[in-house]
């Protein structure tokens, strides 16, 4: 399986901001620090890295999609 790695970036853990490399094997994070070797690289210069990190909140104020409506 192929490896990436995300290097060259700031790491946020969720508690501190440093330097460390993310190396990833298909959909998991196998690796996390330096002197990693991979198949392609990602450049993450001036770039911030949060490994782990996903969107998984959903907005359920409306019942239907028919903005119009509530407009009126």
């Amino acid at each position: 399986m192929a490896r990436t790695l995300f290097g060259g970036g700031r790491l946020f853990d969720g508690e501190a901001l440093g330097s460390a490399d993310v190396l990833i094997e298909g959909d998991r994070i196998i690796g996390v620090g330096s002197g990693f070797d991979a198949d392609s690289i990602v450049d993450c210069s001036d770039k911030t890295v949060l490994p782990g990190l996903f969107d998984c909140h959903v907005h359920l104020a409306l019942s239907h999609i028919n903005l119009w409506k509530h407009l009126q």
